[in-house]
């Protein structure tokens, strides 16, 4: 690759699109005339666009050389193609712009002590910082606790959270009776309750977004704590708009019932 190419398709130019097209040295010591003669590099990439587009869709060595109906029809196809890719861009940026993210607006809380004699009960609320509304949300927590053989799990669904809507859900434990044995190690430290939550939604174009999800744990009978690596003080949910689902989430709370024959399985899949 000579220098002259090089210097020309740098930056987002740099693409096999530009520099594996026929003529790319030709293209290349033309766009480089136009930027020693003081054209703006914006106007030179909206020329090296077409120039790529036409070198791509005729074929100037043909027997008989160019017709000016084929370069005509080439010129109309690149002017459709590039108004299709300026109106995907607008619609993505649209919809970016403009669509919901819901997130945890603080940490839940335990409304009652987990060794009052009523159900442990849980407030949630989720808000959607966004510009529209997020539609079809469903939501299931899963509570879990030492010395409890089965969890409580339970689906709350079908609503929609409005921009700038703030979303309370109670999620109350209906699972099996505390022991007095048990509750004795809950009232020793022994024994932690466990939630688990996963919130799904669609926006307004009903694309699914990326669920939500999060885990807490007890530290005594009234207060939860976040069992996620990266916020020591837990003055704040880490899942505020929606966790990354690229990032690797370390969990840091043995589960109180581990299943070894579905350890690959998703913690969140209930």
């Amino acid at each position: 690759m000579n220098q002259c190419v090089q210097n020309v398709f740098s930056g987002r130019m740099n693409t096999p699109y530009y520099l594996d097209s026929p003529f790319v040295d030709e293209r290349a010591r033309y766009l480089a005339q136009m930027l020693e003669r003081g054209w703006a590099r914006e106007t030179v990439i909206g020329t090296a666009g077409r120039l790529v587009g036409f070198a791509r869709r005729v074929d100037i060595t043909a027997a008989g050389g160019v017709t000016a109906t084929q370069i005509e029809a080439a010129a109309a196809k690149e002017a459709a193609d590039t108004a299709k890719r300026q109106l995907t861009l607008a619609e993505e940026t649209l919809r970016t712009s403009q669509r919901a993210y819901v997130g945890l607006r603080d940490h839940p809380k335990l409304l009652r002590p987990i060794l009052d004699g009523t159900n442990p009960t849980i407030e949630i609320r989720f808000f959607n910082a966004g510009n529209t509304p997020a539609r079809d949300v469903e939501f299931r927590y899963k509570f879990q606790a030492n010395g409890v053989e089965k969890p409580y799990i339970a689906p709350k669904g079908n609503f929609t959270i409005f921009a700038g809507a703030t979303k309370t859900i109670l999620c109350r434990w209906n699972g099996q009776t505390f022991s007095d044995e048990t509750q004795q190690w809950f009232k020793d430290g022994y024994y932690q309750l466990f939630f688990r939550g996963k919130l799904t939604y669609k926006d307004v174009w009903g694309v699914q977004q990326e669920p939500i999800r999060f885990y807490y744990f007890s530290i005594n009978d009234m207060d939860l704590r976040e069992d996620y690596e990266g916020d020591p003080d837990y003055a704040s949910p880490d899942f505020e708009v929606e966790i990354d689902p690229d990032e690797e989430v370390t969990y840091t709370t043995d589960d109180p019932f581990p299943e070894p024959e579905e350890a690959n399985k998703d913690p969140f899949d209930f």
